[in-house]
This record gives structure tokens, sequence and C-alpha cells, in this order.
């Protein structure tokens, strides 16, 4: 992003004469290093300055500032009643932080018909996470009555701007048909488009939607990149997925080393599925040293998450010190 060509000088004068449009931009000035160094503390105070005038953008930054401690103390209460003042002007960031404040009770007492007040004003000046956030409520009815189809008009509102988490929630409701008709292709299109934003939780999706054909004609070997590529983002969903196609050369080269790395990412944040293939692994010494008690241990956690698979092959382990081999019409 290039430097703003601005003349900080003329800025500087007119906000000494109290202009507070340009005491507002000689703030930003400050606090981005444009045409100046930068200097958190004065920026603070020509921003204090605008709002103090009715500077909406200004009483917006100044709230940002005192909330975070930014060049400041923090002071939450402070912070809270700049963010009504930008919001009560109409400042659609205002209304949007505002409204977060209220409906979570972050720094004062949740509200949340309140904030779902601030949430629409927001949403209907085009701030795509409020559109967002709008729609979740009335989804759910979250704050508000519900009403599904005012929820898919503001969730897809948000999406065709490019909201990542707008896109995967689209693609949600039409994949399970909450709001609307099913439609695995139009769900299929959003998740890709999420996933191609690289939002991890749209990429595990996809990659489920394509293991299984589900709006688009199944590919093993696309699956895994996806799931490759949320796994990588931590996620231990696709970290199971991953490990277990690599486990049986499911859509890339068999990879037991690689594997039981991966499910050992995944069993370690608590995925049950990936709890009982590692158990499996260290039972049958697949991908890593056999060892009986870790594979004892691993289906005891799996097991203890309901999982009965796992309680069965504990059962075996331990009555024979060994399991018997998978299905073999087993696929991924």
């Amino acid at each position: 992003m290039s430097e703003p060509n601005i003349d900080i000088e003329a800025v500087r004068t007119a906000a000494e004469q109290g202009d507070a449009e340009a005491q507002f931009l000689l703030g930003v000035c400050l606090s981005s290093g444009f045409g100046c160094q930068p200097n958190l503390q004065e920026a603070l105070r020509w921003y204090r300055a605008a709002a103090e005038a009715g500077n909406s953008r200004a009483q917006f930054n100044l709230a940002q500032s005192l909330f975070e401690g930014d060049g400041c103390e923090q002071d939450i209460e402070e912070a809270l009643r700049w963010f009504r003042a930008s919001a009560e002007q109409g400042d659609p960031k205002g209304a949007f932080a505002l409204a977060q404040h209220l409906f979570e009770g972050e720094g004062c007492e949740a509200d949340k018909p309140e904030a779902i007040r601030w949430f629409r004003l927001a949403a209907e000046k085009g701030i795509d996470l409020a559109q967002l956030r709008l729609g979740l409520c009335l989804l759910d009815g979250d704050g508000c009555p519900e009403d599904k189809t005012e929820a898919l008009k503001w969730i897809t509102a948000a999406a065709r701007q490019g909201c990542l988490n707008a896109q995967a929630s689209l693609a949600f409701c039409l994949a399970t048909g909450n709001g609307c008709q099913p439609d695995e292709r139009e769900a299929f299109r959003w998740y890709r488009a999420a996933a191609e934003g690289g939002l991890y939780v749209a990429q595990s999706a996809l990659g489920y939607c394509l293991s299984q054909g589900l709006g688009c004609e199944k590919d093993l070997a696309e699956a895994v990149k996806w799931y490759r590529l949320a796994a990588e983002q931590g996620d231990p969903f696709s970290q199971t997925e991953l490990g277990k196609a690599l486990l049986r050369g499911i859509g890339c080269r068999k990879d037991p080393d690689e594997a039981a790395r991966w499910l050992r990412h995944a069993a370690e944040q608590g995925n049950a599925a990936a709890q009982y293939e590692l158990g499996k692994c260290f039972a049958r010494g697949v991908g890593c040293d056999q060892d009986i008690e870790k594979g004892k241990f691993w289906f005891n956690k799996a097991n203890q998450q309901g999982n009965k698979k796992a309680r069965d092959r504990l059962f075996e382990l331990m009555a024979t010190g060994s399991i018997g081999e998978d299905d073999p019409a087993l696929d991924w």
C-alpha cells in the first residue's frame, strides 16, 4: 500500500486552527507515520480534540485506542462512551464495535436486543462482519426473533463482499438446508471461495465434499490437498483425515510415518478418531515403534469420548496383547 500524498504541515496548521476533520487526519498521520514520525500519544491528543468537536471517525479511533491501551492507559468504560458517540452519529464502524461489546457484555452489561439494533445499522451501511453477525443472530433467534429468510439475505450479502466466514456460513446453510432449500453444488462453490481465501474451516469442508462427492465429482487427490492445507493451520479433523489417507494411500502416496505425525497432532487436541487411529499405529508399530502401552493409552482416550471401536480394540489388546487387521473393505 503506497503512502498517501499528504501535506502534513498544511494539515497541522488547519488542525491547530480547530478544523475537526484536519485534527482527525493529523491523528491518522501520526498514528500511521504518514508524512511524519509516528507518535501515538500526540495522535491520541488530536483524535480527542476532533472527537470532542463531534467527528464520528475520530470518536471511533479514540475509542479503539482507549480500548486497546494504544498510546494511553486502557480505559474500557471511556472507550465504550466514545464507541456509542460514534455509533449515534451513524458511523458504521462505531455501530459495529458498540454492537459487539453489547452482545458479549464486554466492558458493559450485555444487551443483545440493543446489540442487534446496532448490528443492523452497520449492516445496512455495508459492514460485512455486521451483516454476518446480524444474519447469524436472525438464523438462531439469538437476541431477536428468528427469521431464517432475512438471515440468509444478510449472510449472502456479506459473502458477496468477500467475507470468508460468511462464505463458509452460507455454504453450511446451503449444504444442510438451514433457512433454504439444500443445494450441494452451490454449497461447494461457496466452500471453495472461502477455502481459496485461506479459511481452514472451509478448506476442511471442501476436502470432505471432494472425498465424498458432495456437490462435485469425487476427487480424492484434491481432497487430500485441501485437508493438508487445513491440517497445516492446526485443524484436528483435517489432520485426522490426512493421517488416515496417508496410512491407507488414499488420494496420495502411502506414508505411515507422516500419517502417525498428523494423527498425533490431532489426538493431542482431543480428536477421538485420531486417538483411535493412533492407538492402532502404536499397537501395530505402523509409522512408529510398536508400544502396546501407548496403544492402550490412546484407545482408552478415544473410548472415554464414546468411540466404540476404540473400546473394542482396547479390550482386544488387553486380552491378547495384539490387535487384528482392519476390515479390507474399510475405506477412508
